[in-house]
């Protein structure tokens, strides 16, 4: 690389620092105290041993039973029929062309 170049690039470089200076300290701190910071802060681990959220496993648990059964397998093979179909005939574009 000619000198001429390197100098050229130095100064993009130097430039885009001086800019940004402020946006790079920040993401220093930021990555400073991430490797700073003990595991059970920087985590927010409070000691716990089960991993679950009763808030979030309890309704997901509830929706999960409900759409498992023989009715929501019936309506989802309806739908992905006609969707098929409606793709297979090219609904959608004749709609279109018609208009």
């Amino acid at each position: 690389m000619s000198k001429k170049k390197f100098s050229k690039i130095k100064e993009q470089v130097t430039k885009f620092l001086r800019k940004n200076r402020w946006t790079l300290a920040r993401i220093g701190i930021a990555a400073a105290a991430v490797v700073i910071l003990p595991d059970s802060v920087s985590y927010a681990q409070s000691g716990a041993t089960d991993d679950t959220i009763s808030v979030l496993t309890q309704p997901l648990s509830r929706m999960e039973s409900l759409m498992s059964g023989p009715v929501p397998k019936a309506i989802v093979t309806i739908g992905a029929a006609i969707g098929a179909a409606s793709w297979a005939l090219n609904v959608e574009n004749v709609r279109l062309v018609q208009q």
